[in-house]
């Protein structure tokens, strides 16, 4: 809140639930919406609905699987754009560990222990 002089952010995106989800609404400026669309800490977050309707905030739950069932079209406009930034290097995309075919297990036990930040790369030319 000091960043803001104590006014608050307009909008927070979270991906991570529990604690962070809680934090992230005491973040949020008259007005703000938080948008919510996964749980990576593994555990719910809650909110107070007095922490909504008195100063007018917004939660937002979003499920990208959802839009994938809902408008199927836009993934494929999606991944269009995506693998383009990819390719011309405007996104940077943390990567966390590159393990072979042989490691995939270790790759899951990473996620489940949630001891990764970024994403696993499995690479099938390794094997």
């Amino acid at each position: 809140m000091d960043l803001t002089e104590r006014r608050g952010v307009d909008i927070v995106f979270d991906s991570v639930g529990g604690e962070v989800l809680e934090k992230s609404m005491k973040c949020l400026s008259s007005y703000g919406k938080l948008i919510t669309y996964g749980h990576a800490s593994g555990k719910p977050g809650q909110i107070l609905s007095t922490n909504l309707h008195s100063t007018s905030r917004s939660v937002i739950g979003y499920s990208p699987g959802e839009r994938q069932h809902d408008y199927p079209e836009s993934l494929r406009e999606s991944a269009e754009t995506v693998m383009t930034l990819l390719s011309t290097e405007e996104l940077d995309v943390k990567i966390s560990e590159k393990l072979s075919l042989e490691e995939v297990n270790k790759g899951f036990q990473l996620m489940a222990d949630r001891g990764n930040i970024g994403k696993i790369l499995i690479n099938l030319n390794d094997s």
